[in-house]
């Protein structure tokens, strides 16, 4: 099992800006852009003191997603598909903790993801989740980045205040895997592992639900199990939040 500096304590928050536009009902273009602070507070492999604080940019992701309802199961039901690609925006922090998803790889880098939507009774409601992200070319400094693939599951409950405003409480349990990065073609020992996080989060809508209107949430991220390659820095805990703003111009 992999080790981390010694006394440390880390903490990271990211803020991200989300734009989405519905091609159609079920069709839906999204950018996103994060704001990534991290924090560290400890000691070093080499037993020296250190308090670090940094916050940059991180990469913007472009994403297409398809969304259609099954009537296979008992239950209603909503799938959504997409991808994209992830874009240098030429700053951000190289790898600020093992688990982030947000680094900087500095090339153009492929994602995937999709997720399933169950109604369950009342305002209960259960979703699985992946998204994966794939480093194929080194960066110009000789690095190449792991990618990763995630992997989730959870559970909601709905307020709903009118047509287009409610509130969404949410709780989910999620497995991320990190491949070691590489250096001139060699993989470098301290990166790369795998987590698992438990993460509450708050949602909130005005205007409309679903892909359309505005949207503000927070969640806090929690791993309540890490296996790290070598020794790196991980987090204690992520607060993530984030306003995202929907809207479509075609119905169908």
């Amino acid at each position: 099992m992999g080790s981390n500096p010694l006394g440390q304590s880390s903490r990271s928050w990211v803020w991200t800006s989300e734009a989405s536009y519905g091609v159609t009902d079920r069709l839906a273009l999204r950018a996103v852009l994060p704001l990534i602070d991290v924090a560290f507070k400890g000691r070093t492999l080499q037993n020296q003191p250190v308090n670090t604080q940094d916050t940059k940019l991180g990469e913007l992701s472009v994403a297409a997603q398809y969304y259609w309802s099954l009537g296979y199961f008992a239950a209603p039901t909503m799938v959504s598909v997409g991808g994209g690609v992830n874009l240098p925006t030429g700053g951000g922090i190289k790898n600020p903790v093992a688990s982030d998803r947000n680094f900087v790889s500095g090339t153009v880098d492929p994602v995937l993801l999709g997720s399933v939507l169950f109604s369950l009774t009342g305002p209960w409601s259960a979703n699985a989740n992946f998204y994966t992200r794939l480093v194929l070319d080194e960066a110009e400094d000789g690095t190449k980045t792991g990618s990763f693939v995630l992997l989730g599951a959870g559970t909601g409950y709905s307020f709903v205040f009118s047509e287009n405003s409610g509130l969404d409480l949410s709780l989910r349990f999620s497995g991320l895997h990190r491949a070691r990065d590489e250096i001139d073609g060699q993989p470098f020992a301290n990166s790369g592992g795998n987590w698992i996080f438990v993460t509450p989060g708050v949602t909130t809508s005005f205007f409309g639900r679903g892909i359309h209107g505005v949207q503000v949430w927070a969640n806090w991220e929690v791993p309540v199990y890490q296996f790290v390659n070598g020794s790196q820095l991980t987090e204690d805990w992520t607060l993530r939040f984030g306003l995202g703003y929907g809207f479509h111009l075609f119905g169908g």
